[in-house]
Formats: structure tokens, sequence, C-alpha cells
């Protein structure tokens, strides 16, 4: 895994329509200019040393692959966009509407404990939005490996145990992955060589690929709170 009713400090509403749409603020200006730090800092996150972290060990998944004609994954490839500035939109659009639909889900992450304005101007929570898309980068770079990706999925799902611990519910993985389908059916809409067919199926086929991601994390993330013994 990329949008609300009050007004942020510098006056972007937090309606869905308006958190897609806001693009001036400090953080996405520093963005839209090649922040060369920023840029770095991205690029360390998808180096094959940190994809290979997610793969590594031994316990053996048995994958469910995800069904999907030649046709339906040629949408996929064409309809994402791994530019930084896209990829940050996405990944802070996503984050966005979890908080609009679950607010409480905001106190998962320590950097915005004292953070009450959009959470595109705080550059704290910039690398978090971005692991976000990472792990639908991940998803669409082993797509033809179904084994592997089902074991990155799982992986990473197993990490987000920690987050047990500061008050994540299981019914959270379900607003995560309508973020997803949200945030990538307004993705659609701004491709210009799809026709409305082509909007409508491709749309279609990522709310297949953000289910299939949600639950092999989940999967995941319930191991690991069983042999950790968690309470959720």
């Amino acid at each position: 895994m990329g949008q609300r009713s009050s007004r942020s400090e510098n006056g972007c509403e937090s309606n869905m329509s308006m958190s897609i749409g806001c693009r001036f603020s400090p953080v996405r200006r520093r963005l839209e200019n090649g922040s060369k730090r920023f840029r770095r800092r991205f690029a360390s996150m998808v180096t094959p040393r940190v994809r290979d972290a997610f793969v590594a060990g031994d316990e053996d998944m048995t994958p469910q692959e995800l069904q999907l004609t030649s046709h339906q994954r040629s949408l996929l490839f064409k309809s994402w966009r791994d530019d930084f500035t896209s990829l940050y939109e996405l990944g802070t659009d996503i984050y966005s509407e979890i908080f609009r639909n679950e607010p409480d889900a905001r106190k998962l992450f320590p950097v915005l404990a004292n953070w009450s304005g959009d959470i595109r101007d705080c550059p704290q929570f910039s690398s978090q939005a971005l692991k976000f898309v990472q792990v639908i980068s991940l998803a669409l770079r082993y797509l033809d490996w179904p084994a592997k990706l089902n074991d990155i999925l799982q992986r990473i799902g197993r990490q987000h145990a920690k987050y047990a611990k500061r008050g994540f519910r299981i019914d959270h993985w379900n607003t995560f992955q309508d973020a997803i389908v949200l945030c990538m059916r307004h993705q659609m809409t701004k491709v210009d060589d799809f026709d409305s067919a082509d909007k409508e199926e491709a749309a279609t086929v990522w709310r297949m690929l953000a289910v299939y991601i949600i639950q092999h994390m989940r999967a995941g993330f319930l191991k690991q709170v069983k042999d950790e013994k968690l309470k959720l």
C-alpha cells in the first residue's frame, strides 16, 4: 500500500476532492522543485538490498496466485506512475484517506502525535508515505513470481505486528484496502492514454491487486500476532 471536513493550517480542505487536489503545500513544492535530499532518501528505500530483505528467510508459504489476463496486466503497468512526485502524492493521498475514515489511526505514527495540519506538510512522515507505495511497486515487480510475492507481502505484514501494541485493529486492514482502491480509481482518471472503458477496467484490476496485497499482509500480520501472543 495511496483524500475531509476540517481545514488544515495552510487552508487545504480535508474533503476527498480537495485532499487529492491540494498541490501547493511546502513539502509538495519542495518535491516539485526536485529536492535532492528527498530523492536520495527515496532511492535508498528501493535498492535491491531493501527488496531482498523482504524475501530473505526460510519460512515456506503457499501462495494464492492472482489470476490476471495479459490485458489486465498491461492495464496495471500502463497506468502505474513510478516517478518520485507521483509516488509521494499517491502515498500521502492514501494515508489522508485512511485518516479521514479512521482519525484514531494517526496515533499509530509517533511523528504525527503533535502534528495537527495536513500530513503532506509533515516532512517526518514522507518516508512512511513512500513505504506504503513501495509495497504496491513491489507487487508489480514480482507479479510474475507469485511465490516470492506472497512471501514478501506476508513478511511485510509480520512487521506490522508491532503496531498492535499501539492500537492497530484487524479492521484497519479493510480501511487500508479501501483507501488504495479509492486512490487508484482516482489515478485512473488522470491516465490520458485510456478511454473511459479502459479507465473503468483498470480501476477494477487495481482493486483486485489491492485486495490481494492486503489479504497477504493481513495473513502475515495475524501469524506474527499469534506467535507473539499479542492482543488485538
